[in-house]
């Protein structure tokens, strides 16, 4: 669908696309077939169309996957180049960012791991975020560390 259908068409149907593309990630179905659903999703998002509507749909369907999937790490990485395709793809980058740790607090486990390799990868593609934002990430993940020791 993205590699073969003119961007003045899919961007006028995308949300109407995407839409149920969400709704069926959350229909209980096999580990490898929800991976396959968010890599889709962020091969949507990564072309840059306007989505921005559905990132609280998205966040929470991250969090789904990691707290089904515990001891996956393809769950975790797939959810971190998700997270990763939300934030470079958005004016809204501190919002993501905020929400996400929010959630970290109270989740931990997986998402601390997913949490770590989406900053990895920022720091890798050299992403351009707001200081206030990583300042943000290295307070609340050092306050969750301190907490759990």
């Amino acid at each position: 669908m993205v590699a073969h259908t003119s961007r003045e068409l899919a961007e006028k149907y995308i949300l109407k696309i995407v839409g149920p593309i969400i709704r069926i990630s959350n229909y209980p179905l096999l580990q490898r077939q929800k991976i396959r659903i968010m890599e889709l999703l962020i091969k949507i998002r990564n072309q840059k169309f306007k989505l921005d509507a559905y990132n609280n749909q998205m966040l929470s369907v991250c969090l789904r996957l990691l707290q089904e999937f515990k001891s996956s790490d393809e769950i975790i990485h797939v959810v971190s180049e998700t997270y990763f395709s939300m934030i470079h793809n958005t004016v809204l980058k501190k919002d993501i960012v905020t929400a996400i740790l929010n959630k970290l607090k109270i989740i931990g486990g997986n998402l601390m791991q997913t949490v770590y390799l989406l900053v990895k990868k920022i720091i890798k593609e050299k992403m351009e975020l707001p200081k206030n934002v990583f300042e943000k990430i290295h307070e609340d993940i050092n306050s969750i560390l301190l907490n759990t020791s």
